[in-house]
C-alpha cells in the first residue's frame, strides 16, 4: 500500500478487522476495535492534511523562502525534488506548478492532483493585504492559482504569503 503523495482513503486499508479470539495480551496484541479506530483516524487525517507548504515573496521577482512536500520528507532540493515553478500572471495573481509525476514511498511514479488550498499573509508590506485565495489551477492538476487582495478588494503584490495545498 502506498500513501504519498496521494492520500489513502478508508477503503485503502481494507475491510474492518475482527477478533478471531479474545485478546489475551493487550501489550502484544491489538484489539480489532482499536485497529479499526486507528485506521479510521489515519484515513481521516490523510484526507484533510495538506500535501505541500510554500512561502514566497509576491513581487515581479518571486522568491521562495520556505517549502515542504509530503513526497519529499527529507527536504531535498535537487531533481526530482525541484522547487515549484511560480509565475506572476499579473498584479496579485500567481500560478504555482509542481513537477509531476513524483515518486511515492515505494519508488513508483504518481501524478499529482491538487483539489484545494488555503493561504495567509506572513509578512505584510506597505500595501496591507487582507486575504489570500488559493484554488486549483484550471487545466493543470499539479498546480494552484494564488490571488492576493488588499483591503479594498483589489489584487495586490508585495508580501510574503504562505500557502497550504491539499
Amino acid at each position: 500500500m502506498s500513501g504519498f503523495p496521494n492520500r489513502p482513503d478508508l477503503a485503502t486499508f481494507g475491510p474492518d478487522a475482527v477478533n478471531t479470539r479474545a485478546v489475551r495480551n493487550p501489550s502484544r496484541e491489538l484489539d480489532a476495535a482499536k485497529y479499526n479506530l486507528l485506521k479510521f483516524q489515519v484515513a481521516g487525517l490523510g484526507v484533510l492534511t495538506p500535501r505541500a507548504y510554500l512561502e514566497f515573496l509576491c513581487t515581479a521577482a518571486v522568491t521562495i523562502s520556505a517549502r515542504a512536500e509530503v513526497w519529499n520528507p527529507r527536504g531535498l532540493t535537487s531533481a526530482p525534488f525541484t522547487p515549484p515553478v511560480i509565475t506572476r500572471v499579473g498584479t496579485g495573481n500567481y500560478s504555482v506548478v509542481y513537477a509531476s509525476p513524483v515518486t511515492d514511498d515505494l519508488g513508483a511514479s504518481v501524478a499529482l492532483s491538487f483539489a484545494s488550498g488555503r493561504g495567509a499573509v506572513v509578512t505584510p508590506s506597505a500595501i496591507v493585504l487582507q486575504s489570500v485565495m488559493v484554488s486549483p489551477l484550471s487545466g493543470v492538476p499539479n498546480g494552484v492559482k494564488v490571488a492576493l487582495f488588499n483591503a479594498a478588494g483589489a489584487l495586490a503584490d508585495g508580501s510574503i504569503v504562505a500557502i497550504w495545498i491539499g
